[in-house]
């Protein structure tokens, strides 16, 4: 008898712990009427964002006849840093909407916003201002801006990269 006891005992608390559950998952269930029924799936360009920088990559490097992408990374870096030096706030904002989320992170690292807008200046000094980042193991050619450009419009949809380049000041 002290064994069935104890089993009624255990049988009993079971019992409680299933109530306890049952009416937890009562309180967590969704109302009818609720848009948590339905949840909207994650945006796609977030969903293959490491295979979009990927092939902005792999572009970029092809593009300037680099061997490997770690050699384009401070290609692209740096064009798209000395790029946005020379966009305002709005410019550069509006800009970035356009670009797939990766580039769009490596567009606004480290940004400065309060920093005053650089001037356009020549090709030459633009090409020196993307070559002076990391300089030891900085690769890039002469046509590093053309590379990052053609690798833009590689990943970026036409009728984003038409708005990406409303965005932009005439003389760029």
């Amino acid at each position: 008898i002290p064994q069935q006891e104890s089993v009624s005992r255990i049988s009993r608390k079971v019992h409680f712990l299933q109530q306890v559950l049952r009416s937890t998952l009562r309180e967590a269930a969704l109302p009818a009427s609720s848009h948590l029924r339905h949840p909207m799936p994650w945006p796609p360009e977030y969903q293959r964002a490491s295979v979009d920088f990927e092939k902005f990559m792999v572009a970029a490097r092809d593009h300037a006849g680099l061997a490997t992408t770690n050699m384009a990374w401070n290609m692209v870096e740096g064009v798209l840093h000395a790029f946005r030096r020379r966009l305002t706030i709005e410019q550069a904002l509006r800009f970035a909407d356009q670009l797939p989320p990766a580039v769009r992170g490596l567009f606004i690292e480290g940004w400065r916003p309060s920093e005053q807008v650089a001037h356009v200046g020549t090709r030459t000094e633009i090409l020196e201002e993307v070559r002076s980042l990391r300089r030891e193991h900085n690769f890039s050619p002469d046509n590093a801006m053309e590379s990052v450009g053609f690798a833009l419009f590689e990943v970026v949809p036409s009728d984003a990269f038409a708005r990406a380049l409303d965005a932009l000041p005439p003389e760029l």
